[in-house]
């Protein structure tokens, strides 16, 4: 009680994906975000996972005790990937692909979601990036700091009805994204980026967040480099 009212617990849906090679990462990930997280906020966590030992899940959750995480392990088929994880594509695992399917693999009652890349560090309050409004879009995230050279290279890719990256074309890092998960079910995003990657993976470097980029191009909100921070040479 506060001040003779009781605060109604937020809850955050947090999406992540993951193989065991990344469970130590995961762990002190999800410590940042607790270390951050806004008083009367919890999280709900979706880890859509690469055949996990339930051994090293019990360690992960252990190790955010006490908690305000709820977390719910989802084993993913690597088979509804439809074989787009290219030999020639970037240093990535099958698990960085399944930011794909979560549309398919969360559950329905989930309107929007926080998808993070389990290699980062929380510094900020989670909720506060929950709030912010998509404003109709499907997605928010933070341009890429090496943008130019994406879309240079995308520019090169006869995408299907004329359409084209240019230079001037915003292009995001899918490290951190607010996804609206009616949205991605209904204008199938599942559908189209996986075609997309499958039909032009070779010529996509990254095949998963190019293919995103392209079904996405125009229905993105670019969110400040705060939420995502990328250190660039210069």
């Amino acid at each position: 009680p506060t001040n003779g009212t009781y605060e109604e617990e937020r809850i955050i849906p947090v999406v992540v994906t993951i193989n065991e090679a990344y469970a130590m990462a995961l762990a002190v990930m999800i410590r940042s975000v607790m270390e951050n997280l806004a008083s009367g906020a919890r999280i709900d966590l979706h880890v859509l996972e690469d055949g996990l030992d339930d051994s090293v899940k019990e360690q992960v959750e252990g190790s955010w005790l006490p908690s305000r995480v709820t977390t719910h392990w989802i084993a993913v088929d690597k088979d509804d990937l439809g074989g787009i994880v290219r030999q020639n594509s970037h240093p990535g695992v099958p698990a960085a692909y399944y930011r794909i399917l979560l549309g398919d693999l969360l559950p329905r009652t989930i309107e929007r979601v926080i998808y993070l890349d389990v290699d980062l560090i929380v510094t900020g309050d989670l909720s506060e990036l929950y709030s912010v409004p998509l404003d109709g879009n499907l997605t928010l995230a933070v341009p890429d700091a090496y943008q130019s050279n994406s879309t240079l290279r995308l520019s090169r890719v006869a995408f299907p009805d004329g359409f084209r990256f240019t230079k001037k074309s915003l292009y995001f890092n899918s490290g951190v994204m607010v996804i609206d998960l009616h949205g991605w079910r209904r204008e199938r995003v599942r559908e189209r980026a996986l075609q997309a990657a499958d039909v032009y993976g070779d010529q996509m470097y990254l095949q998963d967040q190019d293919a995103l980029n392209y079904v996405l191009a125009g229905r993105w909100k670019p969110l400040s480099p705060m939420w995502n921070f990328m250190e660039i040479p210069y």
